[in-house]
């Protein structure tokens, strides 16, 4: 009977943790007992001489009579459809300025595998006729974590939420985000300074060649930006501004197509006191986000020697 006892047990936690349909049949020469098993619980069938209790929770099961006593104990738990994760970031009510964000949101429960479901949707644009990015759905991601591919719009509102998805159905969708993408209009001068060096009288050079090296401007902001320059005083003592003696031009630097060169200025212009055009357009993405402005000067045949300088004002605004 000992041992019987102990193929009871066995034969209980298997069927039981494995959810199967099915029937135990248990004989000795004083009780016969059959326990149909089933993954919403237990159903017993006795007879007269035996009585059986059996109760569902974290440990259950006890079989009890006059001749017969045994306690049978285990967990099992049901796993179901996911669980509601939680967004983590962009946080809710947050303002952005990276039009291609890492979002965030914490891990679902439930029957693996667990895919993630993301949805984002514009709720307002400042300018209707520019923006384009108005409903965003990505499903299947096997991570916590997504980074946009789509480019979101500046100065737009959106919403976001994340659900679960495994085998059985989708789970809740997550309490919905709110976060604002700013525009945001950055320029940077990597090289922010020329020299000639020692010029002659009516000698000439320019940064065609790179030597010395063009003016270089970088995009740092989130949106296509428009470059104008000019100058606080002249470069010569003889020559005013807006005269041929100092000029610029825009050029590509080695990101090629990093800003609108039919509308850019290509020819030598004259360096002035007011701001004239240079670049436009000038692309915000990393790999093409860098033009470089020459200058072109030549030395007046009536100025006086000494240290030339020049300060050039660089401007950038929205396209």
């Amino acid at each position: 009977m000992k041992y019987k006892r102990l193929a009871l047990f066995a034969v209980l936690s298997m069927i039981l943790l494995a959810f199967a349909i099915n029937a135990a049949e248990i004989n000795s020469s004083n009780y016969k007992q059959t326990v149909v098993v089933t993954d919403g619980g237990l159903t017993n069938i006795s007879s007269e001489s035996y009585i059986q209790s059996v109760s569902v929770g974290e440990i259950i099961g006890q079989t009890a009579s006059a001749l017969y006593k045994n306690w049978l104990g285990f967990y099992y738990t049901v796993a179901g459809i996911p669980s509601k994760v939680t967004l983590t970031s962009p946080s809710d009510n947050s303002v952005i300025t990276n039009r291609t964000p890492l979002f965030n949101w914490t891990a679902a429960t439930g029957a693996t595998p667990i895919t993630y479901e993301l949805l984002i949707q514009r709720e307002s644009c400042q300018d209707l006729g520019s923006c384009v990015t108005d409903l965003i759905n990505v499903t299947g991601i096997e991570g916590t974590n997504y980074t946009m591919t789509d480019m979101l719009d500046v100065d737009a509102v959106y919403n976001w939420t994340v659900r679960a998805n495994n085998s059985i159905d989708y789970g809740e969708y997550a309490d919905t985000f709110n976060f604002t993408v700013n525009s945001l209009v950055s320029l940077t001068l990597p090289t922010s300074s020329v020299d000639f060096g020692i010029l002659a009288l009516e000698a000439n050079e320019n940064t065609t060649d790179d030597s010395p090296a063009p003016i270089k401007v970088e995009n740092d902001g989130n949106i296509l930006i428009n470059v104008s320059i000019y100058a606080n005083e002249s470069l010569w003592k003889s020559q005013n501004l807006n005269t041929s003696y100092f000029q610029f031009k825009a050029d590509n630097s080695s990101e090629a197509n990093a800003f609108n060169w039919t509308g850019s200025t290509q020819d030598w212009l004259n360096v002035s006191s007011f701001a004239l055009p240079v670049i436009k357009q000038l692309n915000f993405s990393d790999a093409t986000d860098i033009a470089e402005i020459e200058l072109y000067v030549t030395v007046p045949t009536d100025e006086t020697a000494g240290t030339k300088t020049s300060t050039l004002v660089i401007e950038g605004e929205a396209s």
